[in-house]
């Protein structure tokens, strides 16, 4: 994807799937963000066969930083160094009430993954790649992954 407008610096970036175009699940996985763009990649269960019918990918690219709009507070940022091991994300601000939305923003490893998290409370989060297991026991993500991270807040 190349975005129609620079960023000043890198951005984070949220990708979705939004249509249902197969019937096997499908997660997204980005790599090489940059001021100008970044690449993007269905993946399924490492078993399947990998060939799965188009489908609509939304996705939305964020400035890092914290900035409000219409009373809400929005947190943006990239962290590194994630792996199959819980890792506690501490936000910049203290919220009362939290949306939490997160990407991995780097494609290190071969295995098929996605993010869980767990513990989301106004001030921090706990997070990890979870490796799927459709072909094999082994779930360690030996290789460390970035995490982009949006909370809406107030």
């Amino acid at each position: 994807m190349t975005f129609t407008q620079e960023f000043s610096s890198t951005p984070i970036v949220l990708t979705f799937i939004q249509t249902v175009g197969g019937g096997d699940g499908v997660a997204t996985r980005v790599k090489n963000v940059s001021t100008t763009g970044f690449n993007v990649q269905m993946i399924e269960e490492e078993s399947s066969n990998q060939a799965h019918n188009d489908e609509t990918i939304g996705w939305i690219a964020l400035e890092p930083g914290t900035f409000t709009y219409d009373g809400n507070t929005f947190e943006a940022k990239l962290v590194s160094g994630f792996s199959e091991s819980w890792k506690t994300i501490t936000f910049d601000n203290s919220f009362s009430e939290v949306n939490f939305f997160a990407d991995m923003n780097s494609y290190n490893g071969s295995d098929e993954c996605t993010l869980r998290f767990k513990s989301l409370g106004t001030s921090s989060v706990k997070v990890q790649i979870d490796e799927e297991q459709s072909n094999d026991d082994e779930v360690t993500h030996s290789n460390t992954d970035d995490v982009g991270y949006l909370v809406i807040g107030n």
